[in-house]
């Protein structure tokens, strides 16, 4: 595959001046960034409760009402 260098960098530098995503474009970044998350914890008293609650959060990070209003139910959006 064949990537145009001078066209992605021309594409990030204009993001980063825009300093946020919108449009069409602000639905698949923001879920972009739900997958990103970070759900770990540092504590040392986890319980099984709370690491049951993480897990559950971490497979279905967004509730599926709002996934549904997006159009997006279909996909698989997870915390990896």
């Amino acid at each position: 595959m064949a990537v145009n260098v001078g066209g992605v960098r021309r594409e990030a530098r204009a993001m980063m001046a825009r300093r946020s995503v919108r449009g069409e474009a602000e639905v698949p970044w923001l879920l972009r960034a739900v997958c990103c998350l970070d759900l770990t914890t540092l504590a040392g008293d986890d319980t099984p409760g709370t690491i049951a609650r993480l897990c559950a959060k971490a497979k279905s990070p967004i509730r599926k009402d709002i996934l549904r209003a997006l159009g997006v139910e279909h996909m698989k959006i997870q915390v990896r």
